[in-house]
């Protein structure tokens, strides 16, 4: 019993001393991370959301301490350099403020700013039609095609000409109302200077509609234009039923020349009353039958 005692008495004494060396080295350890000082970098951020043509100041901004180890490549940490600048694309609530973002030094709020170097923003007049229902919204994608009747060709050609196009505006609003469709009847794209031609000239000699895609998709298809003549070429031939098997008539089964001329009788049926009784007997008839 003694050495009973005295192992759990030494079990009891070992736990105690590892509990009180675990604390002290957590302890410790939290200390450790309390203490230690981690370097920062001050970040602007948007203070409030920041929609299209929003003009910075010190309202709508604000600096904050961000750990330099994850500050975002590009971003500013001068409020007061940013204040007057116009915001040119949605900017959200503590999210950094980026040079990308904004419209060059000393440009005005509207729609030339959202232009960027080397490209033209053109408008065209559009319909219910060719709007696609009026969801060609601001920052849409679409595809152009023209219908013309070229003054070589006898017959209307209908052709892509233009793909990939961004809309900066439809009408003169340069946000979309939450994906809802809008009536419009002009819509800016933003163009190349020789996609800018193309679509003179097919605003000009021809119908243009406009084709909705997913923003997405980047690739380009290769077209080489329709005619009437080649969309009725081009329908699917109709498929018509299989023929008919034909059914063979069935032959005639020959019975032997002795069966054949064996006349054949029938049984004579004849209903029979026995009282309240009815009954159907069969009567074989003779061979020869007396006249």
């Amino acid at each position: 019993m003694t050495r009973i005692r005295v192992v759990v008495i030494l079990a009891v004494v070992f736990g105690l001393l590892a509990s009180v060396a675990i604390y002290r080295y957590l302890a410790q350890y939290d200390k450790i991370i309390r203490e230690k000082k981690i370097a920062t970098q001050p970040v602007v951020v948007a203070s409030k959301e920041l929609a299209f043509g929003t003009v910075l100041s010190g309202d709508n901004m604000q600096t904050g301490g961000w750990p330099s180890e994850i500050v975002p490549a590009g971003a500013l940490g001068s409020s007061e350099e940013l204040i007057g600048r116009v915001v040119r694309t949605p900017v959200a609530v503590g999210e950094p403020i980026f040079e990308s973002k904004l419209a060059p030094v000393g440009a005005d709020r509207g729609l030339p700013m959202r232009v960027p170097p080397g490209m033209r923003a053109m408008t065209v007049p559009v319909n219910v039609v060719s709007g696609v229902s009026g969801f060609v919204l601001p920052d849409s994608k679409v595809d152009v095609v023209v219908t013309i009747r070229p003054e070589t060709e006898k017959e209307t050609m209908a052709k892509l000409v233009l793909q990939n196009l961004i809309v900066l505006a439809a009408d003169q609003k340069l946000e979309d109302q939450d994906g809802r469709p809008m009536k419009v009847q002009s819509v800016t794209l933003l163009v190349t200077p020789s996609e800018a031609e193309k679509l003179a000239l097919a605003s000009n000699n021809g119908e243009i509609q406009l084709v909705l895609r997913n923003p997405a998709d980047a690739d380009s298809a290769e077209t080489s234009g329709t005619t009437i003549l080649k969309m009725l070429a081009s329908k699917e031939p109709v498929q018509r039923a299989a023929p008919v098997p034909r059914m063979r008539a069935p032959r005639a089964v020959t019975q032997p020349k002795a069966e054949a001329e064996k006349p054949t009788k029938k049984p004579i049926q004849v209903e029979v009353i026995r009282g309240s009784k009815r009954t159907e007997e069969k009567f074989e008839q003779k061979s020869e039958e007396k006249k």
